[in-house]
């Protein structure tokens, strides 16, 4: 008795699910196409939704959600779940990120323009990050040369120091040594003799003092051959 009425329940369940899948091929405008899901849950029986349309389940039709429980077994035999190829579901129908750019232009541009603007940061970055380290160096670079100069200034200033003192060490002998000249030129026989022969009488007079004072310079200095200052001192 339980067999035939549920017999009877799923007949009637087909008759009522292909009267409403003809008055909706029949109604349904060729000119204008109005979105009746979105999802197989949205639709009512055995229905899934195609395109946004609700459809009768076939083997070309895509399932966008779980398939339904299965009917009980008309012969009271337990039921056996359908696969996805039984039910006709066509794996490469599910949602892929190409699909859904094709599905949503402008999300997909909005995303390719994000990117670009990604990308134009991300390099006008590294350009600028270039840019600064090429002034570093350089600044690094400007430095370094600066010291090497002020070195060399130095060095050059160490020297011209170095030679002034040694010119005024030379000078300072030189002079010394025309100093030693002068005194030793002053101090000679012949110089003596002349500046004091003048206080002596002139002519014959005079010969006593004169040779006085020749004996007085020319003590210890006597000699055949005399050097110069010395001519005074030469025997005769």
């Amino acid at each position: 008795m339980g067999v035939h009425r549920l017999t009877i329940l799923c007949l009637g369940l087909l008759l009522a699910a292909a009267a409403l899948a003809g008055c909706d091929s029949k109604s349904a405008p060729t000119h204008a196409v109005v979105l009746q899901c979105r999802v197989d849950t949205d639709c009512m029986l055995n229905r899934v939704c195609d395109g946004g349309q609700c459809k009768m389940r076939s083997a070309n039709t895509a399932v966008n959600s779980p398939s339904p429980a299965p009917a009980p077994s008309v012969t009271g035999m337990p039921a056996v779940a359908e696969s996805d190829h039984d039910v006709g579901v066509d794996p490469d129908v599910y949602a892929t990120p190409d699909a859904a750019e094709a599905a949503h232009p402008e999300g997909a541009q909005a995303n390719v323009g994000q990117m670009q603007a990604d990308g134009t940061t991300g390099l006008a970055a590294d350009a600028l990050a270039l840019e600064q380290e090429r002034a570093r160096l350089e600044r690094e670079r400007v430095a370094d040369e600066k010291r090497r100069l002020e070195r060399e200034r130095r060095e050059l200033e160490r020297q011209r120091k170095k030679i002034a003192e040694q010119r005024a060490a030379e000078q300072e002998a030189r002079e010394r040594e025309e100093q030693e000249i002068a005194r030793r030129q002053a101090e000679t026989p012949d110089a003596l003799y002349e500046s004091r022969r003048h206080s002596c009488a002139k002519g014959f007079l005079g010969s006593n003092c004169r040779k006085r004072i020749r004996e007085q310079v020319c003590d210890g200095h006597w000699s055949p051959n005399p050097p110069d200052g010395f001519s005074t001192c030469k025997l005769k």
